[in-house]
């Protein structure tokens, strides 16, 4: 909201996962209306730009053991960040 760039964090897969992914897109809500918008573009649901370069992928959706994720513990894990006040919807006709 504020103009900084989209960011994405990348833990590499490795053997059997190297060619999977996991992209997990982060939730934020939305702007209900353009003053909500101005306000949330100073915070964390609407910026980037107080971002580290990387993160610790810590989180269970993230698990690199095989014990803790047998399916994903090996596979490439992408988290997008939630900065730009937008939602998806749809409708099945």
């Amino acid at each position: 909201l504020d103009g900084s760039p989209a960011i994405y964090y990348i833990r590499q897969g490795q053997g059997s996962g190297r060619n999977r992914f996991h992209i997990y897109f982060e939730g934020g809500g939305f702007c209900t209306d353009d003053k909500d918008c101005l306000h949330r573009a100073g915070t964390y649901y609407g910026s980037s730009g107080g971002d580290d370069p990387s993160i610790n992928f810590d989180h269970p959706f993230f698990a690199g053991a095989k014990k803790d994720s047998p399916l994903m513990w090996n596979w490439n894990h992408i988290m997008v960040r939630y900065c730009d006040g937008a939602y998806f919807s749809g409708h099945r006709d």
